[in-house]
C-alpha cells in the first residue's frame, strides 16, 4: 500500500519545465570573425601579453576571452568627432568609435585581466553592421550598439579577437569583426 501511494504522489506532481523552455527564447550569441589574413597569428594567453618581463613583446596574435566591462561607461558616449585636419569647422570631422575593452581569461594559474582599446577604422569594423555617428541622435543605432555589448557581457560568452600591441604592455583589436548572432 505504501508503494502505491508514492506512485501516485509522484506522478501527480510532474516537476514544473525550465524557465528556458517554458520562455521558448533564442539564448543569444556573440559571434566574431578574425579576417582571414590574420587567422594564423599565434592563439595565447592574456597573461603572455601581461608578461613585462619578456624581452621581445608578443605584437600581434589572436586571444580567445570574456569581454567584462567596457568604457566609455554609457554606449551613447562610444562614438564622437575628432577632427584631423584643423583647417575644417569642427562640426565636419568625422564620427568615430573610441572604446576600451576589459578582457578577462580564466586559466588554470587564475583569472587574468587586459584593458584594450578599439578605435577608428578597427573599431569601424569590429562594429561593422553599426556605423559610428552621433548615438544621441541616432537612437536606433545606439539600440544595436548597446545590444551587441551586453551580448559580449554576458556570463560564459566567449570572444576571440586580433591583438596588436601599442607599448609596452597595451594592445588594440584589430581586423575582427563582432556581431550578434541567435543559437536556437
Amino acid at each position: 500500500s505504501s508503494s502505491s501511494s508514492s506512485s501516485s504522489s509522484s506522478s501527480s506532481s510532474a516537476p514544473p519545465p525550465p524557465p528556458a523552455a517554458s520562455k521558448q527564447l533564442p539564448r543569444p550569441s556573440l559571434l566574431t570573425m578574425i579576417d582571414t589574413k590574420y587567422r594564423h597569428l599565434p592563439m595565447v594567453t592574456l597573461s603572455e601579453l601581461r608578461d613585462l618581463t619578456n624581452k621581445d613583446p608578443i605584437k600581434l596574435c589572436r586571444v580567445s576571452v570574456h569581454v567584462s566591462d567596457f568604457w566609455p561607461s554609457k554606449v551613447v558616449d562610444f562614438a564622437s568627432r575628432h577632427a584631423v585636419d584643423m583647417t575644417k569647422p569642427p562640426g565636419s570631422a568625422p564620427w568615430t568609435y573610441r572604446v576600451g575593452l576589459r578582457l578577462q581569461q580564466t586559466t588554470s594559474s587564475g583569472t587574468h585581466h587586459l584593458n584594450v582599446v578599439v578605435f577608428d577604422k578597427d573599431a569601424t569594423i569590429l562594429f561593422h553592421e553599426i556605423p559610428p555617428t552621433n548615438l544621441k541622435e541616432e537612437t536606433d543605432t545606439c539600440t544595436k550598439l548597446k545590444q551587441l555589448m551586453f551580448a559580449a557581457l554576458e556570463k560564459n560568452i566567449k570572444v576571440e579577437l586580433a591583438l596588436k600591441i601599442m607599448g609596452r604592455g597595451k594592445y588594440a583589436v584589430f581586423g575582427t569583426q563582432m556581431y550578434k548572432g541567435n543559437l536556437q
